[in-house]
């Protein structure tokens, strides 16, 4: 029991930085029976009687009713008096408490059918989400114990499948105020709310909420609850990066000219510094004078960094452009570490002052072997040049780099022997990908195996298939596309230390970085991402789909589906059902198909259900004999005859 209520704690309190909080659905517990469930349960009847057996009875007295029945006194006992009782007289109500009175919201029941758009898919369950979002505060839905994980859950379906409809009861949501004196969980459910509904207008990309969102950062810049803020900055960056910076620089102002003096709350601005530091991408006057004054507060009397925190400035310094500060960082690291401060900020700092934007960073970014710098470089020198920019350094920098990475072909951490300790396989794909680039033949060979190989489960394939499409090179988006396939089959085992990144609640790891590329250049087999076992990747999927929208994803993810595991299907085809009727005819197809495994022909069902498609009747009575269809065929049954 106390696991239980445990469970439901965490399941109404949690925080949203949750992966696939409630997004897809299972499909055994999507769909109800609504007509069932309307009907009342009669009793059963009652057994029918057995025959007495007197002889094995013992004969007892029967007691006789009285002739006359009497009242019974009436006995009066104390009880709690909320309001006037039939039997006593009422007592006045108490006075009013002076000061503003809150506006009182009558709660109600939204009951509507059961069958939400978990289960009839995406448009016919549209105007069930617009409901849940419009409902006034307090709203209680029935069938869900839970009120807030709901709106939420809605929230972002909201902004996943990019409903415009619904910015206006999101914004509404943003800007409603808190009221007084509430504490406790109804705060932090409020809290939550307002956050989804910040998440979501910045999927859908609404700058009209803009000022609400930076108003609420605001408002709990120094609250309890820090993990809101922490999360609302993320929205607010993706949805108007200008705000987000002038809102940092503020923020970084305020805690430069309060330096805490006790331990903890040193630790909390600390902390403070750490999330605000990724808003500043543009350089400005403004943020770097206040960096400075926090650089100047974070470093011990022997000038040696205070901490992570004092790198991380440095570190923003210097992607800002601080000239005076790269002066004196680049002999610091470009070939021997002198000083004790990059010693301790190195990794913050080598990426940021040699960043791959100019060739004359290349003998350091060759003497660091910082391969993504230098294949930063080739991108950066490419779009120069086809911008008409001729600079004879290009052609240098081509000329010395080529040799050297030549050179280290033959080096362990490259040279691809699995068995050696030193063996670095994203490295290796990183350094064939440069060779590729810059025309080896054999360099490409290599790689193009390399993106290809079913044996190879870790990332350094990934990285590889990344690398050829943002360098262009032959064939990139096909074997993007095969490695896509591979990834329906297999789990990508990962062994480096660079941390994922987030775009909202989506986790950006190496396939979405791929399928990410795939949808920048518009080809519709990104979609092959919705068949992933990754589940991050299926969410990712989501988002480009509802936005681009390609006729050909029902083709290209019907073709390749028979290769999946059973859960992506269910959630790639439910997914294109935000396509509307652009897949009627591959699901027909992959519903009557003999030759398909189960589950897809019974998914595929369910999305013809989804579409009320005119041949969901004969297509259940021809597969009523088929009993591994058995549970498709029911919920397919419950989604044609749903109200919505």
């Amino acid at each position: 029991m106390a696991v239980a209520i445990g469970v439901a704690i965490l399941a109404t309190l949690g925080g949203l930085t949750t992966p696939a909080l409630g997004f897809f659905p299972q499909r055994y517990v999507a769909c109800h029976d609504e007509d069932r469930a309307a009907v009342t349960t009669t009793a059963a009847p009652p057994p029918p009687v057995q025959p007495r057996r007197e002889a094995s009875l013992l004969p007892l007295a029967r007691k006789r009713a009285p002739k006359r029945l009497t009242i019974a006194p009436l006995v009066l006992i104390d009880v709690a008096r909320a309001e006037p009782l039939p039997a006593q007289e009422p007592h006045p109500a108490a006075p009013p408490a002076p000061g503003p009175v809150a506006p009182t919201t009558q709660r109600m029941v939204m009951t509507e059918g059961r069958n939400t758009y978990r289960c009839v898919g995406i448009p016919r369950g549209t105007a069930g989400i617009g409901r849940v979002l419009s409902a006034p505060p307090g709203t209680r839905f029935y069938g869900r114990s839970w009120a807030t994980p709901w709106r939420r859950t809605n929230m972002r379906a909201a902004g996943a499948f990019a409903l415009g409809t619904a910015a206006t009861a999101l914004r509404r949501e943003l800007e409603r105020p808190i009221l007084p004196g509430i504490d406790g969980y109804r705060l932090t459910e409020q809290l939550q709310l307002k956050l989804a509904a910040g998440l979501a207008l910045a999927d859908l990309g609404d700058l009209a909420a803009g000022p609400a969102l930076l108003e609420f950062v605001r408002s709990r810049e120094l609250q309890p609850y820090p993990l809101i803020w922490e999360d609302a900055l993320d929205p607010l960056a993706r949805l108007d990066p200008v705000r987000a910076q002038r809102y940092a620089i503020g923020a970084l102002t305020r805690i430069a000219n309060q330096p805490a003096e006790q331990p903890a709350e040193m630790r909390k601005l600390r902390g403070m510094v750490r999330k605000l530091l990724p808003l500043l991408t543009e350089p400005s006057p403004r943020a770097l004078t206040v960096l400075r004054r926090l650089s100047a507060l974070l470093v011990e009397p022997d000038g040696d960094p205070d901490g992570h925190e004092a790198c991380l400035v440095l570190g923003a310094r210097a992607r800002l452009g601080d000239r005076p500060l790269l002066a004196e960082l680049r002999p610091e690291l470009a070939v021997e570490l002198r000083t004790q401060r990059g010693v301790a900020c190195y990794s913050e700092l080598i990426g940021q002052v040699f960043p791959g934007r100019d060739p004359d960073e290349l003998p350091a970014l060759t003497h660091r072997h910082r391969y993504r710098e230098i294949l930063t470089l080739l991108r950066t020198m490419r779009d120069a040049e086809r911008s008409g920019q001729h600079d004879p350094r290009y052609a240098a920098a081509r000329k010395t780099l080529r040799p050297w990475l030549v050179k280290r072909s033959g080096e362990a951490d490259v040279r691809g022997e699995v068995s050696h300790r030193d063996n670095n396989p994203e490295r290796r794909a990183l350094h064939l990908s440069a060779l590729a680039f810059l025309g080896d033949t054999q360099a490409k060979a290599k790689l193009d195996a390399l993106i290809r190989d079913p044996a190879d489960q870790g990332t350094a394939p990934w990285l590889a298939a990344h690398q050829a499409l943002v360098l262009e090179l032959p064939g990139a988006a096909d074997l993007a596309a095969a490695r896509l396939r591979i990834a329906m089959s297999s789990i990508t085992r990962r062994f480096t230390q660079r941390s994922w990144g987030s775009r909202g609640l989506v986790k950006v790891t190496e396939h979405v970085e791929v399928i990410d590329e795939l949808a920048r250049r518009g080809d519709p087999r990104f979609a092959l991402g919705l068949l992933d076992r990754n589940v991050f990747a299926r969410e990712a999927t989501v988002l480009h789909l509802a936005r681009l929208r390609p006729p050909q994803a029902c083709a290209v993810v019907g073709q390749a589906a028979g290769d999946a595991e059973e859960r992506s299907v269910q959630d790639a085809f439910w997914a294109l059902s935000v396509l509307g009727d652009e897949c009627r005819d591959t699901m027909g197809r992959l519903a009557q198909d003999q030759g398909q495994p189960t589950a897809v022909r019974g998914m595929a069902l369910e999305a013809l259900a989804m579409m009320r498609d005119s041949q969901v009747p004969a297509l259940l009575v021809r597969s009523s004999t088929e009993r591994r269809l058995k549970p498709a065929r029911a919920r397919a049954q419950v989604i044609y005859s749903a109200r919505e």
